[in-house]
């Protein structure tokens, strides 16, 4: 019986493979008035309020849609959240979605989340997209950071 144990290394693949799927995280919640009304959830909904949590929402959109949104806070008028929503449709292409949402505290801080995305129905049964965000963490004399990501989202009707 030929032994090759001593002429070839031994490798632990368990050290190259995990680092690989390390990376930093960022994330922003922020869910919209109709949203809570359902216990914050909405991944499943079909709306201009999909680019919240799941654009490929607004992949059955017909029209041009265009949502406002403006909630200051109970305990102070300086805290609030401000977003920009708008949709629109592209006959027999898809639907592109722009978002803006900042919340924070005047002059003294901000969390931006900015977001394209494209959606595309696939027949009655069947949505994605793809979304680009731009993150942005400020708060006034202390730090300053920008970051990049990217959504998937994928929609499946039951009935």
């Amino acid at each position: 019986m030929l032994n090759l144990g001593s002429q070839f290394p031994r490798y632990d693949h368990t050290n190259t493979i995990f680092p690989a799927f390390c990376m930093q995280l960022n994330a922003q919640t922020f869910n919209v008035a109709p949203f809570h009304g359902m216990g914050n959830t909405g991944i499943a909904t079909e709306s201009i309020y999909s680019l919240t949590n799941n654009p490929a929402g607004i992949g059955s959109l017909t029209d041009v849609y265009l949502a406002i949104a403006y909630q200051p806070h109970f305990m102070t008028k300086e805290l609030r959240t401000q977003d920009v929503y708008l949709g629109l449709s592209i006959k027999n292409v898809g639907a592109l979605g722009l978002s803006i949402r900042n919340y924070g505290i005047q002059s003294v801080s901000s969390f931006l989340t900015a977001n394209v995305s494209y959606a595309r129905s696939f027949g009655e049964i069947f949505s994605t997209s793809v979304t680009a965000n731009y993150h942005r963490y400020y708060v006034e004399n202390y730090i300053n950071d920008n970051s990049f990501s990217w959504d998937l989202g994928a929609l499946i009707r039951m009935s």
